[in-house]
């Protein structure tokens, strides 16, 4: 059976006999038919969808298309308003946001055989590491081992695109040890997008999400994006990240953006509001970019990878050696702390511009200065980043 959509409620308009569908003049007919019994402020209405106990989706049958035209055309011709879904692809899942949340939602969504939808602001930048492009480390690492023992990715990949490996805290107990992977963040993206596409069940598209359509009982019906369109789904996973109205500061100068060179996400954030959820915000302190060719290494201390390489994922065919780079260390001195404090009102947190919170083991250099003053001396690290 086809039904049509009107805020939620499902209202026959055409019924299949015998394999075959009504059409042509009679299904228009029903179709304004059963619409005269509505109230006139209830005549904005979701194109037709095909009835999931009919057992096919839109997009496969060429009979749903032919009726939901000849709705939209017996609508428009009476001045109804429409909502624009795109009903050549209707999803069981839509996931906003193709980061490392949002890639390991998608598999795991289309590999339980649900029709899936990855939605993102841009098709080169999946699973783009921009940070410091590492995997695991203290507080991480076991979690890492837990999404590949559930099926996931992020240990596959973090095995395939390793530049180094080192288990951090190897001179303390073993509850505390932590692998740590820094990767090729062009690799890494690269053999993520390969795996999403070659994924059954799994579609890509680049927009931006602005809202959701929600039932009469707060039950998910689609994914708004910018340009209009409505992807059609019966579950939403939002994974956004950075971009949700992001802000980027450097010094006392900010723009809007979701990181460095990219666009911010505009509008889910009120839309979420709108539907009562709360929002925060939390601060990042992104290292610089150094070019390598600027740095004399002969006045830092090399750190090598481990000899015997560690593996975060259990599938050994993923185990290959390969050659590692190393990344260097080198130490603050009093110097260091003078200029720091002497500017400390550049900062945006402490200039009063920012007052979100950071991460607690990811501190920038300025925060470590402030929060431990009884140290002479920090860490410095220039890692590895192709």
């Amino acid at each position: 059976m086809t039904s049509y959509r009107a805020f939620g409620m499902h209202t026959p308009v055409a019924r299949q006999q015998g394999g075959a569908s009504t059409s042509g003049r009679s299904a228009q007919s029903d179709c304004l038919e059963s619409f005269r019994t509505l109230p006139q402020r209830k005549r904005c209405v979701h194109l037709p969808s095909t009835s999931r106990a009919a057992g096919r989706k839109l997009s496969q049958d060429t009979r749903g298309r032919q009726h939901h035209q000849v709705c939209a055309n017996a609508l428009s011709d009476r001045g109804l308003e429409t909502h624009q879904w795109y009903d050549e692809e209707d999803y069981d899942v839509v996931v906003v946001g193709a980061g490392h949340a949002g890639c390991e939602a998608a598999l795991a969504s289309a590999r339980l055989g649900c029709r899936t939808l990855l939605l993102t602001l841009n098709l080169d930048r999946i699973a783009w590491q921009p940070c410091n492009p590492a995997v695991g480390g203290p507080a991480k690492s076991q979690l890492v081992h837990e999404v590949d023992a559930l099926g996931g990715e992020i240990g596959k990949m973090a095995d395939r695109c390793y530049l180094q490996k080192r288990v951090l805290n190897a001179s303390k107990g073993p509850a505390v040890h932590a692998l740590r992977a820094q990767t090729d963040k062009i690799e890494y993206a690269r053999e993520m997008r390969r795996i999403l596409e070659a994924t059954p069940n799994l579609f890509l598209r680049e927009g931006m999400a602005v809202g959701l359509d929600l039932g009469p009982n707060d039950d998910i019906q689609g994914v708004k994006t910018f340009f209009g369109l409505t992807f059609r789904c019966r579950a939403a996973v939002v994974t956004t990240g950075t971009f949700m109205n992001g802000r980027i500061w450097v010094g006392r100068h900010s723009m809007p953006a979701g990181r460095a060179g990219e666009a911010a996400s505009e509008g889910l954030t009120e839309a979420l509001l709108a539907h009562g959820f709360e929002t925060d915000r939390l601060k990042t302190g992104t290292p610089a970019r150094v070019d390598s060719r600027s740095v004399d290494f002969t006045h830092l201390e090399a750190q090598p990878g481990d000899e015997q390489v560690k593996w975060f994922s259990f599938d050994e065919e993923v185990h290959v050696e390969r050659e590692q780079m190393p990344c260097h260390l080198t130490h603050t001195t009093a110097a260091t702390h003078a200029m720091i404090e002497a500017n400390l009102h550049e900062t945006p947190k402490y200039g009063g511009w920012v007052d979100s919170k950071g991460p607690r083991y990811c501190p920038s250099i300025e925060d470590k200065v402030v929060r431990f003053k009884d140290k002479d001396s920090h860490q410095g690290w220039s890692s590895a980043r192709c």
